[in-house]
This record gives structure tokens, C-alpha cells and sequence, in this order.
């Protein structure tokens, strides 16, 4: 597409996307700010935007021009879409996987969040949900596949198998020397954890998704700088949602003492 648009080096194919790019790194902004402003956060809407925007990760993604905004403004209104319009979120996430892989890790999460949602059919409604997460990034590579299917299946177990890189501050299976797959068991791990008080808990959707980024980031083998803006959303939203609940419980409370 960017040929035929006669995008036909990086310069040309920057100059066009970099607005764009930038777009969605304003609308997440937007995102944040709104959600949290409904709430009558008003202070915190404003501390939520800004800390999005000006995070020095955010300015690196916006000074290089990765796509990383498209794909975290997709998977930011899935989240926030996700209590009241499951299956448009559920949508929104398999586009937000579309453009970016960094987001599967979230996968599990919507699989409990379905099975919590859904009083009945629950085993229906959760394969159902993994297969609409799963719809665009499919379709997206049906061309790819019928053209290399070798080279799609390489590609995709290579973040998997691939070497760790040195990003100044070594990871634990880089320490202890161990190599390809079973370098992502710890990550896994403490992942599995954040799942399973997922499921038993209902830990809430903002604090799961925030935990399991900030595992990705402390225990992935390998560390860009892009990976970093993937969480930032996810430190105020999830703090927002923090704030919900002391303030039910607090009106509970007042409720039960006659406050």
C-alpha cells in the first residue's frame, strides 16, 4: 500500500505516517483524560494525560515514529470499552494485536474477564472470544501464509527463541545462562500468577494489565525502548480504578455507621 501511494523510501514513508502516529498518541491522551474526568477525577484526568504525553518513553516512540501508539490507543479503548461493550473491545483488541504483538499477553486476561462476564454459556462464550481476538490478526496474515507459511511460523516463534539483548540492566534467565524457550519460563511465571488472582479474585482489568506489562518489562530477555509506553496507560487508569473502590467502600462504610 505504501508503494502505491508512492511512499517509496523511509523518508517519504515517515513524513506521511508521523502525523498519524502522532494522532493516536494524542487520542490515547484523550482516552485517558475523558475516562478519568467521568469520574470526577478532575485533577487525576489531567495528571493521567500529561503522564501519558510527556513520559520520556512516549517522547521517544513519538521522536522515532514506531506504530506503537496506534496499536496501545486500540487496546486502551478495548479496556475501556470492555465492561460495557464486550464484544466491540474484544474487536478492538484483535486490532490492537493486529499491529503489535507486545499485547498478547493480555489474551488471558479477556479469557477471564469473559468467563467472569458471562453468567451462562461460559465455555461458549470464551472460546467465542478467542476466536474474534484472534480474527484480524488471522485474517491480516492469510496473504503471508499462502504465500510463506515457513516464514510466518519463523517469524512468529522468533521473539520466543531469539538471543537476549543487553539493554544496560540484565535480565534473570540472561544471569543464570538460560537460552531460547526456556528463558521466558520465569516471565511466564510470574504471569501465570497474575492470571490465577485474575480469575480467583477478580483482580480488576486496569491493575491486571498494568502487572502483567510490568512483568513483560522486568523479565522479557529482550528490552527496546519502545516496549516501555506499553504500561504508562495502565499506571493511571489503574491507580483511577484504585480510587473507585476506596470510594465505595468509604460510602459503604459511612452507609453502615450512619455517617
Amino acid at each position: 500500500m505504501s508503494q502505491k501511494l508512492g511512499l517509496h523510501d523511509y523518508e517519504d514513508w515517515i513524513g506521511f505516517w508521523r502525523p498519524v502516529i502522532l494522532g493516536f498518541w494524542v487520542g490515547t491522551a484523550a482516552l485517558i483524560g475523558t475516562v478519568l474526568y467521568r469520574r470526577q477525577q478532575y485533577l487525576f484526568a489531567f495528571f493521567g494525560a500529561f503522564f501519558w504525553l510527556f513520559n520520556r518513553w512516549s517522547l521517544y516512540v513519538a521522536k522515532v515514529g514506531q506504530i506503537e501508539f496506534v496499536a496501545i490507543f486500540f487496546l486502551v479503548a478495548s479496556l475501556l470499552l470492555l465492561p460495557r461493550r464486550f464484544w466491540i473491545a474484544t474487536f478492538l483488541f484483535s486490532i490492537s494485536l493486529a499491529l503489535k504483538q507486545v499485547g498478547i499477553f493480555l489474551v488471558p486476561l479477556y479469557l477471564i474477564y469473559a468467563w467472569h462476564t458471562f453468567s451462562s454459556h461460559r465455555a461458549r462464550n470464551s472460546v467465542l472470544t478467542a476466536l474474534v481476538t484472534a480474527s484480524v490478526p488471522v485474517f491480516s496474515l492469510v496473504p503471508f501464509l499462502l504465500a510463506s507459511p515457513k516464514s510466518i511460523v519463523i517469524g512468529l516463534f522468533f521473539s520466543v527463541v531469539r538471543a537476549s539483548a543487553d539493554s544496560g540492566a540484565a535480565s534473570f534467565d540472561t544471569l543464570l545462562d538460560i537460552s531460547g524457550a526456556g528463558g521466558i519460563i520465569p516471565m511466564l511465571l510470574l504471569m501465570g500468577i497474575v492470571y490465577l488472582v485474575a480469575l480467583r479474585h477478580r483482580l480488576p482489568i486496569m491493575m491486571a494489565s498494568l502487572l502483567t506489562f510490568l512483568v513483560f518489562l522486568s523479565f522479557n530477555s529482550v528490552l527496546f525502548n519502545q516496549y516501555f509506553p506499553w504500561a504508562i496507560p495502565f499506571f493511571p487508569l489503574a491507580a483511577s480504578e484504585v480510587m473507585l473502590l476506596v470510594a465505595a467502600n468509604n460510602k459503604v462504610g459511612n452507609k453502615m455507621y450512619g455517617s
